[in-house]
């Protein structure tokens, strides 16, 4: 027995010295294995760890695009305020005009009411709309040449009554010059020169008739248009004074003959002037022209 035990007990210890450097081994090898090798040895959790993070950035995405884009406008920026100031000032105009619906339209289907359509106001002739039944103060200054360019609007738009005294128009006038800059802004959207179309005069728009250099070139003789002043000086007095009748002394020449013009073709209504102007040619316009010019106020 002792013999067999003596060889029975050596392998058993062989065998426990076998298993324990197995183990140890074994332990070893695992620790150094690569972290890739690891992730490939690891099965479905590994398939976890690379398409979770997808899943979730594209759950996300829209939600970020929206915050970056909120981000790129600063707070407290709204769309009035990125607006233009001629568009600030057209939507003031807009707003102050309220006060003048009541008789007067604006726009496409705009129609004379209690006042005439202000389309295309700024830089037309007084008293030029057609169809219109206007006052006799407003009709005289029509004939004397005014032009609702912005400086008179603006004087007009202030005091109707007192800067054109006789007018039918009963508004007592708008009040601030702020207000009044901005209902001529609005005013102006409905014109041919829009605002911010040019820095030009309104005065200076386009004549109501085109005429040929060849007329407004003819130099008139002072002296026959003396002679032929007579009709015109029954109603014009040639003192310069307009009580009624507006005034013609003065005038520059292109400007009278082209006002006798818009009413030898009708542009210009006028009974009277339609008739006398009808009967006048190039030349005889062209001598009352340099005749009036000339007098003295």
């Amino acid at each position: 027995m002792l013999r067999f035990l003596g060889v029975f007990i050596p392998s058993i210890a062989g065998v426990a010295v076998v298993l324990i450097s197995a183990y140890v081994f074994a332990n070893r090898l695992v620790e150094t294995v690569p972290a890739s090798a690891s992730a490939h040895m690891s099965g479905p959790t590994a398939v976890q760890q690379e398409v979770a993070p997808k899943e979730v950035t594209e759950s996300i995405g829209d939600a970020d695009v929206a915050a970056n884009e909120t981000a790129e406008l600063p707070s407290g920026i709204d769309e009035a305020a990125m607006t233009s100031p001629v568009s600030e000032r057209v939507a003031a105009g807009e707003r102050a005009f309220r006060k003048c619906r009541a008789c007067h339209q604006v726009g496409e289907d705009a129609k004379n009411r209690a006042g005439p359509t202000l389309n295309g106001v700024v830089g037309r002739v007084a008293a030029s709309v057609s169809g219109f039944n206007y006052s006799k103060a407003m009709k005289a200054a029509g004939m004397r040449g005014l032009i609702w360019n912005e400086e008179e609007l603006a004087g007009y738009l202030a005091k109707p009554r007192v800067y054109l005294r006789g007018t039918k128009m009963s508004f007592a006038g708008l009040k601030s010059e702020d207000e009044i800059a901005a209902t001529i802004a609005y005013l102006k959207s409905f014109s041919e020169s829009p605002v911010g179309a040019g820095d030009g005069d309104a005065s200076e728009a386009a004549p109501e008739v085109a005429l040929d250099s060849s007329v407004l070139d003819i130099e008139g003789d002072p002296e026959y248009g003396e002679y032929l002043s007579s009709e015109c000086t029954t109603c014009h007095q040639a003192d310069g004074d307009d009580d009624g009748i507006p005034s013609i002394v003065r005038w520059a020449e292109d400007r009278f003959v082209t006002v006798m013009h818009a009413y030898k073709l009708g542009v210009r209504e006028h009974p009277v002037m339609n008739m006398v102007a009808g009967r006048l040619g190039n030349e005889e316009i062209a001598a009352l022209a340099a005749y009036f010019a000339a007098l003295e106020d």
